[in-house]
């Protein structure tokens, strides 16, 4: 019974935390066939259109995790793709593009707070966390510290963008190019910088695979060093190859969305 109680009161607490952390309209659909664009979007106003993502996906996006923290489930999960268009009517929430860079970080975290409502009222989401250790990288401030004269302190918001063999950055944070590493680098990368605030930089390394961008280089013309190498010349930053303990989601019980 105490467990059951303990269960109930948790169950009491979230519901409580997300209060007024709600979408006022939101539709979920399945993703057209033949689809093969994909994407979020962070809408202002403080709403959220995604484009062909899984459930998974949703989840990542709602609780700022990996993809390789999320464990359990049934295979749709991973494998059904929806649009979703989820908003507020009254738009007082602003627009990330025109706000300082402290104050997109909150905005952002409203957003994923809504989606975790929407998660739970209509996939009917449930799980538990544990700890595990994964092989991670950690992105450090080299030892001569950061290139002051590329990593340059913005007040922009628009992100880093992910182009083939270079990331442009025009206002993203450290957050948002462990991201971006870990895209290439195929493992959790944690931000152990300190570096706070918005940056601009272009970052360039090699790529052992093709890329559709175009102007991309192929592999035999591309003459960039190492994603190692590039951190270190050009931002004063590295990846130090280590393990450690990442907060695992173990998903319980997942639905498929009900009708809109």
């Amino acid at each position: 019974m105490r467990f059951h109680n303990a269960r109930v009161a948790a169950a009491l607490a979230l519901a409580t935390a997300l209060s007024g952390q709600e979408f006022d309209v939101a539709t979920i659909k399945p993703t057209a066939p033949g689809t093969f664009q994909k994407g979020f979007y962070f809408l202002p106003g403080g709403g959220l259109q995604t484009l062909n993502v899984s459930l998974k996906d949703l989840v990542v996006l709602a609780y700022d995790v990996l993809p390789q923290q999320i464990q359990g489930g049934p295979p749709w999960i991973t494998a059904d793709r929806y649009d979703v268009n989820a908003k507020l009517l009254a738009e007082d929430q602003g627009d990330p593009a025109t706000v300082a860079h402290a104050e997109r970080l909150k905005w952002r975290e409203r957003i994923r707070l809504r989606t975790r409502a929407l998660l739970a009222s209509r996939f009917n989401l449930a799980f538990h966390k544990e700890t595990r250790e994964f092989a991670v990288y950690e992105l450090r401030v080299d030892k001569n510290g950061p290139k002051a004269d590329v990593l340059k302190k913005t007040e922009a918001n628009g992100g880093i963008n992910f182009l083939g063999n270079r990331a442009v950055s025009n206002g993203g944070d450290m957050h948002d190019l462990a991201l971006i590493l870990e895209a290439i680098v195929k493992e959790p990368v944690i931000d152990r910088t300190g570096l706070t605030g918005a940056y601009s930089f272009t970052l360039r390394w090699s790529t052992d695979e093709l890329s559709a961008v175009p102007e991309t280089p192929t592999r035999e013309q591309d003459k960039s060093p190492s994603i190692f190498t590039a951190l270190r010349e050009q931002l004063g930053l590295r990846l130090d190859s280590t393990k450690g303990p990442l907060e695992v989601i173990v998903i319980d019980r997942a639905e498929k969305p009900s009708e809109n």
